[in-house]
C-alpha cells in the first residue's frame, strides 16, 4: 500500500496461475488489470475473501476499472477509510 504503480496489462478473461477452485480448476481472475510484479492484479471476486496480493472488486466495480484504466495508467493502492479520515471526511 502506499506505492505508485503503473498498469502493465489487462485481461478480461484471466484464470490465476496459484489459486484454485475447491474443485482443483485455476481461480477466475475476471477483469484483471494488472499494476504490481508477481501477477498482482485489481480484478472481480469476492472481497471479503483473502488474496495473494490481489485486490479483490466487486464486479461491477472490477468492470468499471477495467474500463478505465489504460496500460501505463498510474495507480496507488491505499486503504480508503484510512484516506478518509486523514482528509477529515
Amino acid at each position: 500500500m502506499g506505492h505508485s504503480f503503473r498498469v502493465y496489462r489487462k485481461e478480461e478473461h484471466h484464470v490465476s496461475g496459484e489459486s484454485t477452485t475447491r474443485d482443483g480448476r485455476p481461480a477466475p481472475m475476471p477483469y484483471s488489470t494488472f499494476f504490481a510484479d508477481g501477477g498482482i492484479a485489481f480484478h472481480a471476486g469476492d472481497p471479503s475473501r483473502s488474496s495473494a496480493g490481489c485486490i479483490r472488486m466487486e464486479t461491477p466495480d472490477a468492470q468499471a476499472t477495467f474500463a478505465e484504466l489504460q496500460n501505463g495508467d498510474k495507480v496507488q493502492v491505499v486503504n480508503a477509510s484510512q484516506e478518509a479520515a486523514a482528509r477529515g471526511a
